[in-house]
């Protein structure tokens, strides 16, 4: 019941208002305003009371005395103010109900009313009234109706969970969501509901909301980009706490083109938890509209410019695009400006790459013989005829080449090398087989690759790179995990280059392969002549044949030592990761390395110089004191659970950038694969929100899994669900 200033006062008596209506029917703003205009104080002259000495009446100071005396004008009777508003007993009725008249008694009857327990509770309740919610404490259907909602709105919780896990499950696995006819007639509906409708099977509680379900199924493709989107955010602040608590982090940047011809930028971060490296991808960006330097600079900087780049941002990777790695005007330089302590390193695995180009691309008769070893794998990849009988006789699938992955030529160069014989009778079959006799492209090109396989010189370069990839590959490989710190690849490079040398050096090496694969000297090329022939260039001595194969054995290595040392010519600057060398503490205390500190506080001078040169003193004194770990991660691992930060703060630091440092691009460019899985042939018109937060549950399924076994997942994600608009389906609890 509502009631208004105005009504009170055409009432006159509110009194009589309230023994008429009771107080607890009214609405809230009501109470509060009965409450705000205090107890009526009346004279009450006709109230008086006769003795036999005299006649004695109602003394108005008894409503001071009393702060909850009031009385009614025109019943003429005596009332308690808070009882009248909030008691339903019967022991106070008089002062409630009927009024209290007898002067006479009333100093006793007051005071045993001011004791009563009904009168102090109601006192109790008129004060608190309007300091707090108290219509939720004394109605009792309103109390009951907000236990009812919030009971609705925890099993509408457990049913959204429901959909929650369906979006993960789908988004983990890099499956559809949605199917070309959803209607209610289709046979199939699209991943998303096929799944819920399977799980309903199985789950009463999804059963049952499903059927009864009105306005809100959950079902809608709006619904289910708005519960990718929650959890994507979810996800995305857990990321941007990590890095906000991080001392310093790195970014990898990268760009590709997608099936819908959109550029996208890619960006993963790297910074320590706990202790540990991690690599947290930030999403996929659409830069179509601009892709030079300063556009890329201007997207970064705008999108990323919170995490605090100027002093956090210790170290930026990209390949060898001009408009990323360029000196002059480059994305690193412009980055640079405002982060000056952003290092610039060039992706090590794009630099090994290079590395082998330049080695088999520079010398004539390798770009030759390379050429003929893609003829293997183009030969069969032609023809699914072909295919069939490489897999009926020799077992095995050719590597296409890839003039950018290096990695993938060397599986080619090894499966040529260890299914030699098998591809022999292979190219037999096909020339000698009847199944084959009218396609003479097929006899013709299996003749002239069956003669590669017999040809000495070609074996020659064959086992020469075997050799050769059977080192790269190692280092290949480390360079692509993402745990593999710098100071452990610069190690690997340089073993790799101590045994090329070892390789080069050592007779034995190319007597084993000239020997097993001795080349006559009728095939080696005639001396070049003025006159212009057909013949390849003369690159040999005719007069020592086993002379000419050894300097060309010794060439293609020196070629790839000499790259390995141009390429990585920046490790020059990284010279600093040395301090935490620990195969060199030893020498270390005995002539403290100043130099080395010096190139790193020329790169980080926030460092405290003085300070981190007695911690470093400290640390090669003591060989026992990091246990058995030998890797910088390995002791920053150490130091960060043996709760050893506060005794070696600005080691701990060097640690943190030295691991924090990338030395690939590698985790940008395995994003890159998800995305051809996600934004498909099928699925191009993927909207770039959708794809970013799908890309997002693909990439760092191991960080959802690991927040939803988190108790306040599931709620997060259904808060930030709810708050975004109205929703028919009630998700969010009322408070008492």
């Amino acid at each position: 019941m509502e009631v208004t200033q105005t009504e009170l006062s055409m009432c006159g008596d509110v009194v009589d208002f309230l023994l008429e209506n009771s107080f607890s029917k009214l609405s809230y703003d009501s109470k509060m305003l009965i409450k705000s205009i205090n107890k009526p104080r009346p004279q009450l002259n006709s109230l008086v009371v006769s003795t036999s000495k005299q006649n004695r009446g109602f003394n108005v100071d008894w409503y001071d005395k009393y702060d909850w005396l009031t009385a009614s004008t025109k019943r003429s009777k005596l009332f308690c103010w808070p009882c009248l508003l909030f008691s339903s007993s019967n022991e106070t009725v008089v002062w409630t109900k009927s009024g209290f008249g007898d002067l006479k008694n009333l100093p006793r009857s007051i005071e045993r009313h001011s004791k009563s327990k009904d009168h102090i509770s109601c006192g109790i309740k008129f004060r608190l009234l309007g300091k707090q919610n108290i219509t939720n404490v004394l109605d009792k259907a309103r109390k009951q109706e907000i236990e009812n909602y919030n009971n609705a709105v925890k099993e509408n919780r457990e049913i959204f969970k429901r959909l929650i896990d369906t979006v993960i499950f789908l988004g983990c696995q890099e499956l559809a969501f949605r199917g070309h006819d959803e209607s209610s007639q289709s046979v199939n509906k699209g991943n998303f509901q096929e799944l819920v409708n399977f799980l309903s099977k199985y789950d009463n509680k999804l059963n049952n909301f499903l059927q009864k379900a009105t306005v809100f199924h959950g079902t809608s493709k709006t619904i289910q980009n708005d519960i990718i989107e929650s959890v994507s955010h979810v996800v995305e602040q857990k990321i941007f706490s990590e890095i906000s608590d991080a001392l310093y982090f790195s970014w990898q940047v990268d760009e590709t083109t997608d099936i819908a011809c959109r550029s996208q930028l890619s960006v993963v971060f790297r910074y320590v938890v706990n202790g540990t490296v991690v690599e947290r991808f930030a999403g996929f960006y659409d830069v179509s509209s601009g892709r030079t330097a300063e556009d890329l600079f201007n997207f970064l900087i705008d999108k990323f410019g919170q995490y605090d780049l100027k002093n956090k941002l210790i170290a930026q990777t990209y390949d060898g695009a001009a408009v990323m790695a360029s000196d002059l005007n480059g994305l690193q330089t412009k980055i640079k400006t405002i982060a000056p302590h952003a290092l610039f390193t060039h992706c090590y695995a794009h630099c090994l790459n290079l590395v082998l180009s330049k080695a088999c691309n520079g010398i004539r008769d390798v770009r030759i013989f390379f050429a003929n070893l893609s003829g293997f794998s183009s030969f069969f990849s032609k023809s699914t005829k072909r295919t069939e009988v490489l897999n009926n006789i020799a077992g095995c699938k050719l590597p296409t080449n890839a003039p950018t992955r290096w990695n993938f030529t060397s599986r080619a160069v090894l499966t040529v090398s260890h299914n030699r014989r098998k591809l022999i009778e292979v190219f037999d079959f096909i020339i000698t087989d009847d199944s084959f006799q009218h396609d003479q492209i097929t006899i013709r090109e299996a003749g002239g690759l069956k003669n590669y396989l017999l040809d000495d010189h070609f074996l020659f370069f064959l086992h020469t790179f075997k050799l050769i990839f059977q080192e790269s590959d190692i280092v290949f490989s480390l360079l692509q995990d993402k745990n593999t710190d710098i100071t452990y690849a610069r190690n690997r490079l340089n073993a790799l280059v101590i045994r090329l040398q070892e390789y080069r050096n050592n007779e034995i090496y190319f007597n084993d392969i000239y020997n097993n694969y001795n080349i006559p000297e009728a095939e080696v090329p005639e001396p070049e002549t003025s006159v212009p022939t057909k013949k390849r260039k003369i690159t040999y001595n005719l007069t020592d044949h086993k002379q000419n194969y050894k300097q060309l054995f010794v060439e293609i290595i020196d070629t790839i030592i000499g790259q390995i040392n141009i390429r990585f010519s920046d490790l020059s600057n990284l010279k600093f990761f040395d301090l935490v060398k620990k195969e060199n503490f030893e020498s270390y205390s005995r002539a403290f390395p100043q130099g080395l500190l010096n190139i790193l506080l020329q790169q980080y001078s926030f460092f405290d110089s003085v300070a981190l040169k007695s911690e470093l003193s400290v640390v090669y004194s003591d060989k026992g004191l990091f246990g058995n770990s030998r890797t910088p991660s390995e002791i920053l691992s150490y130091i960060f659970h043996n709760d050893l930060i506060n005794c070696l703060p600005e080691f701990y630091k060097l640690l943190y950038i030295i691991v924090t440092i990338p030395v690939t691009s590698a985790s940008v460019e395995r994003s890159f694969s998800a995305l051809k899985r996600i934004k498909s042939f099928t699925r191009n018109t993927i909207s770039q929100e959708r794809l970013k937060n799908v890309s997002i549950l693909s990439i760092e399924k191991t960080l959802v899994k690991e927040l939803s076994e988190k108790d306040n997942f599931y709620d997060n994600v259904t808060n930030y669900f709810a708050e975004q608009k109205d929703r028919r389906l009630p998700l969010i609890y009322k408070q008492n």
